[in-house]
């Protein structure tokens, strides 16, 4: 009954929208996972990362 009212409201629209929003909770369960915060935790604010996580040289 749920489900037919909301495709008899949103018609082709629900599909999309309905997988735009598992993919976005998908992704932050993974970011949550990888441990995403930690890594941005050790920024030291200047904007520059290397792939490696070592400082940058000087400039």
């Amino acid at each position: 009954m749920v489900v037919a009212t909301a495709v008899d409201t949103f018609g082709p629209f629900l599909i999309p929208a309905t997988l735009f929003v598992v993919g976005v909770a998908g992704y932050a369960v993974l970011w949550v996972l990888t441990g995403q915060q930690r890594k941005w935790a050790a920024d030291d604010g200047d904007g520059v990362r290397r792939q490696d996580d070592s400082e940058p040289p000087e400039r």
